[in-house]
């Protein structure tokens, strides 16, 4: 079970040590808050309102209310950051995990609907997609664009992609189509 909790913390590291930092950090704590409230739309609802409750100050575990095991898993991670911030994951450059394929296709669906916050999101990933010096990540950003623009076609859009960016887009697609977007 430690194996698997290990797994977890680690592939929601980036989210962890967001949440620990805006913590003490006005700032951070509000763009939070605006990206809470779309991935609580894409079905984050119990972690996000766990994560809610330690902004406003909740250090204890039973403070956070029910949630299943990987949420609980990442909420203590969380509160042991705060408490100890040496035990924080390494984030190894992952993305906030509210933005896997499911999460991406969702803040896409909301954002061609004109939902504020969807928009919002976007424009603030493809600022900072478009600043990477990583050429992947730049035409990553380019890709979100034209899905927001209602372009459909995999050959198209995955056209030049690494194998992995490519899988990802294939992914969002595949949520899009689910969502019947």
């Amino acid at each position: 079970m430690a194996n698997i909790q290990e797994q977890l913390i680690q592939e929601h590291a980036s989210l962890i040590v967001e949440v620990v930092e805006a913590c003490d950090d006005e700032a951070k704590t509000a763009q939070l808050l605006e990206n809470l409230v779309v991935a609580e739309q894409n079905g984050w609802g119990k972690l996000c309102g766990a994560i809610r409750m330690i902004l406003d100050g909740a250090r204890e575990r039973e403070e956070l209310g029910d949630m299943d095991v990987e949420d609980e898993a990442i909420a203590q991670a969380m509160l042991m950051g705060i408490a100890d911030p040496a035990t924080l994951p390494q984030p190894d450059g992952n993305a906030n995990p509210m933005l896997a394929p499911e999460g991406l296709a969702g803040i896409i669906a909301s954002a061609a609907t004109g939902e504020e916050n969807a928009l919002q999101m976007l424009a603030r990933m493809d600022t900072d997609l478009a600043e990477s010096p990583i050429p992947e990540l730049q035409q990553f950003g380019q890709t979100l664009r034209r899905l927001l623009n209602g372009e459909r076609n995999a050959d198209s859009l995955t056209l030049g992609l690494d194998e992995r960016t490519a899988s990802l887009i294939n992914a969002v697609l595949d949520e899009l189509n689910k969502l019947g977007v």
